[in-house]
């Protein structure tokens, strides 16, 4: 079943409509992708069209355009790796940034220091 998105993008100011708009949409392929699911997306103010598994928009209607959209979107069952596992991306970089920091640098044998004088 594909997952419906409804949503008003004009709850923004004026000055940050523009931006809300095209981030919704970007926001809403962004999850498309990350499920591994199809998506309906209608918005009163904003982009209205549907996306498959992979983030592809389908039947897209511009922002403030009176209309309708009828599309085929490809159904999927079960979780994608990042349902499944939702926590394990952020561990895996809280454990690499931890690794990274407390790592202890190499020594480079070439630099030693050069207290010795040279005799002339």
């Amino acid at each position: 079943m594909a997952d419906p998105l409804l949503d008003y993008d004009g709850c923004w100011s004026a000055y940050k409509l523009k931006t809300s708009i095209i981030g919704m949409k970007n926001y809403t392929r962004l999850r498309s992708v990350e499920a591994r699911k199809s998506v309906a997306k209608s918005s009163t103010t904003g982009f209205s069209f549907f996306t498959n598994p992979f983030g592809e928009v389908l039947e897209i209607i511009d922002p403030f355009t009176v209309g309708y959209s009828v599309g085929t979107v490809p159904l999927r069952q079960g979780l994608s790796f990042y349902s499944r596992y939702p926590t394990l991306f952020p561990v895996m970089c809280l454990i690499i940034l931890v690794i990274i920091t407390f790592k202890k640098p190499k020594r480079n044998p070439k630099k030693q220091s050069k207290s010795k004088k040279i005799k002339r």
